[in-house]
């Protein structure tokens, strides 16, 4: 009987998974859905869409989505730890 019982417990643990991993968007689906990822959409668009879609989390977004512009320009070293201290200061001024 407990042969029997996990034999069952393996067969529903495998359903899920699979019902879980199935339903589960790629990552290209959720940048289609979510930052309007299609062809003939310029890139301007896209982004000025995607971080004004949700009123709730558009602060977020456009602060998170500046956070990474300037470190990606700061690791390429197109930005230097000076110039990041006075866009910072002009932002709260």
């Amino acid at each position: 009987m407990k042969h029997y019982h996990r034999r069952l417990a393996t067969i529903i643990a495998a359903r899920f998974q699979r019902a879980t991993i199935s339903t589960m968007p790629t990552k290209e689906d959720l940048l289609r859905e979510k930052t309007f990822k299609e062809d003939g959409v310029e890139l301007t668009s896209r982004v000025f869409y995607t971080l004004q879609t949700d009123k709730n989390v558009q602060a977020d977004r456009n602060s998170r989505a500046i956070a990474l512009i300037v470190d990606h320009l700061h690791k390429k070293k197109l930005i230097s730890d000076a110039e990041i201290d006075e866009l910072l200061f002009d932002s709260i001024g």
